[in-house]
């Protein structure tokens, strides 16, 4: 029995629905490297608690198919050297948070 390795992906920000046009809060995934693999996405928020004192949310999502994402936007190359376009796949986090 092979054992299959995951990748994470450690989120920076949320993305907020509205921008792919649908509601609550994403990760945007880009294709290189996690496209066709089983991967992990993490995040940590970092909120106050009502005595003042920092507490830290931890947010986890496995996920199987990048191409099961809920929506997919081309994105123009930013990076210097690199021309063309890199696809993100938007994977559903949560409803609010």
């Amino acid at each position: 029995m092979k054992v299959v390795q995951k990748s994470v992906y450690v989120l920076e920000k949320f993305i907020d629905g509205v921008v792919i046009g649908l509601e609550g809060w994403y990760a945007a995934v880009p294709e290189e490297g996690y496209k066709g693999h089983p991967f992990i996405i993490k995040h940590y928020e970092r909120g106050f608690g009502p005595d003042g004192e920092p507490n830290y949310v931890f947010f986890e999502a496995n996920v199987k198919d990048w191409n099961k994402a809920v929506a997919f936007r081309k994105q123009p190359q930013t990076l210097p050297g690199r021309s063309g376009f890199y696809t993100l796949g938007y994977f559903k986090m949560g409803d609010k948070l």
